[in-house]
């Protein structure tokens, strides 16, 4: 069906006096025809595509306005026709400012509609990136919008016959930044690593084992003595023991100035600190993140005759617990809330914590001498342990000499497994020096299965890499080499994960979606940390499997110890879904995210070209509200 020309023209002039842009700026008429039966398989082919065909609109830094697909046949099917064509909606920031009263409005366009383009231009227009991916350059930002591009978005308008089939904007998401499930690799046990709390720092600690403990403070109080941390002690058996890090997560309850509440939770951090510190004499690398129990504070006053307070702001909660005779009556809930949550890394003392530097190198070649591996292998940890704590030099390993020899093969598979950790050798050289000794002691299951978790990292770009067939051969024979069946499993999902992709560039669906269903099934199975959990919703949203990642995560979130970078990707999933209309049910969930890290959660409302979700996303009221309330000055 066609709509007569002057039918579009009427109802365009209605559509630019409520604009956002004055009407002379607005150059470009369009009808919405979204509601029109003629859309109808417009908006049903859209609906029934894939759920990995994706597409979205970029702008770039000079201002160049392209729109991008992953699957040239379905833009085929889409644009048919000589008038079917896309242009772009150019929304600013301003749009959502606080003081706004538009910025939930549904009327187009949003800002300022491009000069479209129809389907003869798209096709001279596309450039194949390769693996089905395609780019077509839709347009330039008008020179009166060049200097606004941190404030700018552009939404994907799709026209059947000259008229607005299908409007939508878009929320970046990490679906494509999928990762495998962390192996670590093998000396006596699977060395581990972790980054610390800040995501930003890359540095890396060296652990064995991590116990996470709940302390309570007591009202307006910070200080720890011994007595305190006894229990603490007692559990950690810190004499076996000693601290490599701890991260602590310092929290005070609602009530009282942020502030001072503030103060008050960086002195029972600190205390905490010290008191542990009275264990050991070496340092001990920390990290603390400070916060007014909000998570707690409204899942809790729910289950009070003060449950209204969990829909308030945070401000008009404080106002409340100003009268002290509420403040009373809340208190049993809010004792509940002053604590700290402390992560502690350890690693196992081996008797050679006070031997000083120079004398270790002497004592490893006497162990060797007199054949004490497992001496020799003590001394190698102490050392190693050293290096990375930068207590001694990457230099001193070379004084460490083993012989290529088979019953010295567990050292020398400890060495290359140090050395590959703390950055001394890449992978490659890793893979290579393995590879040798499996020639000199193919019985050693620390060699295998360092081999294999090595060679996931160049299979996953390189399909050629290996056999897959017999990878994975070797991948289950590590059960008969003493390697923990928890371990092999973690490599079997990471087998999959791999399998899965590189089916999917071959378009042979049906085994990608096997590949996909052994993860499902799969990953329950396991004891899952945060970071695992993490990896592993990347990786099922990046399969357009958001339902299956945001059921993974969802365990985890309400929780004040959650992961941060869990925590924030489960709001990007929400985000993902958040229409203007949705009704935002993680209140919970965001006010951890603010505890947490206010700043990153605002970050979420930058241009989706700049780092953000989409700064849209504030057509939502509650998101909108949250945002005045929490990201403004």
């Amino acid at each position: 069906m066609k709509i007569p020309v002057l039918l579009r023209q009427g109802a365009l002039m209605m559509l630019l006096a409520v604009s956002g842009l004055p009407v002379a700026a607005q150059t470009v008429k369009l009808v919405d025809g979204r509601n029109e039966s003629f859309c109808r398989e417009t908006k049903q082919l859209i609906e029934t595509k894939p759920r990995d065909v994706l597409y979205g609109v970029h702008i770039n830094a000079q201002g160049d306005v392209n729109f991008s697909m992953n699957n040239r046949a379905w833009f085929d099917k889409i644009f048919k026709n000589p008038q079917d064509g896309i242009t772009v909606d150019l929304v600013l920031k301003d749009r959502y400012a606080c003081n706004s009263t538009n910025y939930a409005s549904h009327t187009l366009p949003k800002g300022r509609f491009m000069q479209p383009v129809f389907l003869n231009s798209l096709r001279k227009g596309i450039v194949d990136n390769g693996l089905d991916q395609i780019e077509i350059k839709i347009g330039t930002v008008p020179p009166e919008l060049r200097g606004r591009l941190r404030d700018l978005e552009g939404n994907l308008v799709i026209l059947k016959d000259g008229v607005i089939c299908y409007y939508t904007f878009l929320v970046d998401i990490e679906r494509a930044l999928w990762d495998l499930l962390p192996l670590g690799l093998h000396t006596d046990t699977v060395i581990n690593t972790d980054k610390l709390l800040d995501t930003t720092v890359k540095e890396k600690i060296l652990y064995t084992r991590k116990i996470q403990v709940t302390v309570p403070f007591a009202k307006s109080k910070a200080p720890f003595n011994k007595a305190d941390l006894k229990p603490l002690y007692d559990s950690l058996h810190l004499t076996d023991f000693r601290i490599k890090k701890i991260d602590i997560r310092a929290y005070s309850s609602v009530e009282g100035s942020e502030q001072a509440n503030h103060q008050l939770q960086q002195a029972r951090a600190r205390s905490m600190i010290q008191a542990l510190q009275q264990y050991q004499t070496a340092g001990i690398k920390k990290d603390m993140i400070v916060a007014e129990n909000w998570v707690e504070f409204n899942r809790d006053v729910q289950q009070t005759t003060f449950a209204s307070y969990a829909s308030l702001t945070r401000e008009g909660v404080k106002a409340k617990l100003t009268d002290k005779t509420v403040a009373a009556q809340l208190e049993p809930v809010l004792a509940k809330h002053r604590k700290a949550v402390v992560t502690i890394y350890l690693d196992k003392k081996n008797g050679m914590e006070t031997v000083a530097g120079e004398n270790l190198a002497s004592q490893f070649k006497t162990a060797l001498a007199q054949n004490q591996v497992y001496k020799a292998s003590l001394i190698q940890e102490e050392v190693y342990s050293r290096i990375a704590d930068s207590r001694l030099p990457s230099s001193f390993a070379d004084k460490l000499e083993i012989p290529q020899e088979k019953e010295f093969s567990i050292l020398l598979s400890n060495r290359e497994t140090y050395r590959y950790t703390l950055g001394l050798i890449d992978e490659w050289e890793a893979l290579e020096n393995f590879q040798l000794l499996f020639k000199l002691d193919s019985s050693n299951g620390r060699i295998r299965y360092n081999i294999c978790a090595l060679n996931f990292k160049f299979w996953q770009y390189d399909t050629a890499f290996l056999k897959p067939a017999q990878f994975l051969q070797d991948i289950n024979a590590l059960k008969q080499f003493n390697i923990a069946n928890a371990l092999v499993q973690r490599m079997l999902i990471n087998y999959h994960i791999i399998t899965c992709e590189h089916s999917r560039y071959r378009r042979d669906y049906a085994k990608r979606d096997r590949s996909l269903q052994y993860i499902i099934s799969s990953y329950e199975q396991l004891p899952l940390s945060d970071e695992e959990v993490f990896s592993l919703a990347k990786y099922l949203s990046h399969n357009a499997h958001r339902n299956e990642a945001e059921k993974l995560v969802a365990k985890r979130v309400v929780s004040i110890d959650v992961n941060e970078d869990l925590l924030f990707y489960y709001l990007n999933l929400q985000f993902y879904k958040a229409v203007d209309d949705y009704k935002v049910t993680y209140k919970s969930e965001i006010e951890n995210a603010i505890s947490l890290n206010k700043a990153r959660f605002c970050r979420f409302f930058n241009s989706i070209n700049y780092g953000g979700a989409s700064f849209q996303l504030l057509g939502n009221k509650s998101l909108w509200e949250l945002h005045c309330e929490h990201c403004t000055p």
